[in-house]
């Protein structure tokens, strides 16, 4: 993410586009925590959050990036939204067969809110757990978030399909 030209030393960026579900119903999945891995220059701050929408399908998509913060985007804050900022105990179960072929009109979406000092900031990878019938388990997602800045000119090779900041 490219650093806004009337952006001050310290900004914010949120990357979005995971969509939460379970593949079987029969497992009663609560979300415990997000973590994350960071490279240098690491992010002044990081908060998880949830995307929740419930409405028409003619109504906002899930975003892989946007400046700012989400709750505080017009397009994105409608009566359909709710942002849940908790998310330890929060219930997956929308099932995954409904997002096929992307999300229509329900959905969950985790969103990583980060905070980039003036050389930039480098989320490599994140990891959501949960639990599922009572057992934990960790997905790990493989999905760099980069915010660009003194230290970061360009993205790293292992970054495919983004051009240079």
């Amino acid at each position: 993410m490219d650093k806004p030209k009337n952006a001050g030393d310290y900004w914010t960026g949120s990357f979005g586009a995971s969509l939460l579900c379970t593949t079987d119903m029969n497992y009663e999945i609560q979300l415990t925590s997000v973590d994350w891995e960071t490279a240098d220059p690491k992010p002044v701050g990081v908060v998880p959050a949830l995307r929740v929408y419930q409405g028409e399908s003619d109504g906002p998509s899930p975003f892989v990036g946007l400046l700012g913060k989400p709750w505080e985007d017009e397009e994105l804050s409608t009566d359909a939204t709710t942002f849940v900022h908790d998310l330890t105990g929060y219930h997956i179960d929308q099932p995954c067969e409904e997002l096929d072929g992307g999300a229509k009109n329900d959905f969950t979406e985790l969103i990583l809110v980060m905070e980039a000092g003036p050389e930039g900031a480098d989320i490599t990878r994140f990891g959501i757990n949960y639990t599922a019938k009572g057992r934990p388990y960790r997905l790990k997602i493989e999905n760099r978030s980069i915010m660009c800045g003194t230290a970061i000119s360009q993205r790293p090779e292992d970054d495919p399909g983004y051009s240079d900041c």
